[in-house]
This record gives C-alpha cells, structure tokens and sequence, in this order.
C-alpha cells in the first residue's frame, strides 16, 4: 500500500471520527482530551483539530500564544494536527 493511500485512509478515518465524535457527545473534545486537559499536565499531546474553515494567521497566532506548535497541515481540508501542553486544551477548544 502506498503512502498516498495510508494518508487518505486516514485522512477519512479521522474525518469521520471528527464528525461522529462531537455530535454523539454533544462536545468539542473526545473524552480522552478531556482527561487530558483535566490532568493539567504540562506535557505536550497531539490533537487533531478540525476548523469550520480553513484556519487563518489569527488562528495560526492563537496556537502558538497557547504554547502550540502546528505539526501537520493540509491544504484541501481544515484541519491540522497540534502539539500543545494538555492543560491547554480547553482553551483551544473554546476559541
């Protein structure tokens, strides 16, 4: 298999679950980034982060003012994969 197919493959595994995940919980945040983001916990997690639209130079500011780092965009979809410190979390998730 190659690695354009992994990627798309995963690219629609993590859509679906991106979709599905906050409509059944009524929440912006799988339950495991809510433990995270519980734990204050200073150590960096790796999220993906689904955008309503593509993700601008305010939103890129955002991040790194929460002590963010971007780790993987994608130039069709909006979203990205962060790395940020897990007591952080919750306020990504309410910006």
């Amino acid at each position: 298999m190659s690695t354009r197919t992994v990627v798309t493959v995963l690219t629609a595994c993590v859509l679906a679950c991106a979709i599905a995940l906050p409509a059944a919980a009524n929440d912006k945040m799988s339950a495991q980034a809510r433990e995270h983001a519980r734990s204050g916990a200073s150590d960096k997690v790796d999220v993906v982060v689904v955008y309503r639209a593509m993700p601008d130079a305010a939103e890129n500011a955002r991040v790194k003012g929460l002590n963010g780092e971007t780790k993987r965009s994608f130039k069709k979809l909006p979203m990205r994969v962060i790395s940020i410190p897990a007591h952080r979390l919750g306020r990504l998730a309410d910006g």
